[in-house]
């Protein structure tokens, strides 16, 4: 579904809610004009009901509709089952309610750009298959909550540029194929937890720019086929485990690193 009929849709939905309220509205209004019209209406009127979405993306694209973020409730999200995209480009979003993302499968892109955001509530992404891009340039983010993993089978791209974590919470990573630039130009990064990698075949730029790592826990490669560009910038890198045939060359650990305990 494109972006610009999802947005036909939420118009919709918003001028459904203000005609039962007695408020004159149409769809074909722009949606800051029907925003507005919500933000006028009587205290306790303006809460506005999305419990029949399952389809959340695009939700508050670039910033569009950032003033509705804050009206969400927690059951307004209760049957979504596709989150990818919701929070796009909302570079001027500073916090996210609580949402119930129980039955969510796709969560990729969730907060691609969301670059003012510093911390974000715990998900229930038990469901979850889809983790890429998920937090992709989100540079504000000081911590990311435990998030169930256990069914996921997309992790690239996930924390790209996020330069302000300096640790992540452990991750079930079991099902994964293509950890490219999971990590990349995650600057501030000072531990990485244990990850299973055995069914990975793509690294790509996994740690690129990790430049204050100092040791990563055991790597499983054994299936990999790219390795390009995995520890560029890994200037700190001292301790490092590989399990598993692997081009060396490949993997740019000349200019990476000057590896004292390393086992390769």
């Amino acid at each position: 579904m494109s972006v610009s009929t999802r947005i036909k849709e939420l118009n919709k939905r918003l001028s459904q809610k203000l005609a039962v309220r007695g408020v004159e509205a149409s769809e074909t209004e722009t949606t800051t004009s029907l925003i507005n019209k919500i933000d006028n209406l009587p205290t306790g009127q303006s809460d506005i009901n999305f419990s029949g979405l399952t389809d959340w993306r695009y939700f508050s694209y670039y910033n569009n509709r950032n003033t509705l973020v804050a009206k969400l409730k927690y059951s307004d999200t209760s049957k979504g089952t596709n989150f990818s995209n919701m929070f796009y480009g909302c570079s001027g979003l500073t916090t996210i309610p609580q949402l119930d993302t129980s039955k969510g499968t796709n969560f990729s892109r969730m907060f691609y750009g969301c670059s003012k955001l510093t911390a974000i509530p715990q998900l229930d992404t038990s469901k979850g298959t889809n983790f890429s891009n998920m937090f992709y340039g989100c540079s504000g983010l000081t911590t990311i909550p435990q998030l169930d993993t256990s069914k996921g089978t997309y992790f690239g791209y996930m924390f790209y540029g996020c330069s302000g974590l300096t640790t992540i919470p452990q991750l079930d990573t079991s099902n994964d194929t293509d950890f490219s630039y999971m990590f990349y130009g995650c600057s501030g990064l000072t531990t990485i937890p244990q990850l299973d990698t055995s069914k990975g075949a793509y690294f790509s730029n996994m740690f690129s720019g990790c430049s204050k790592l100092t040791a990563i826990p055991q790597l499983d490669t054994s299936n990999g086929t790219n390795f390009s560009g995995m520890f560029n910038g890994c200037n700190a890198l001292t301790n490092l485990t590989i399990k598993g045939s692997i081009n060396v060359s490949g993997m740019d650990l000349k200019s990476a690193a000057k590896l004292s305990k390393a086992s390769i």
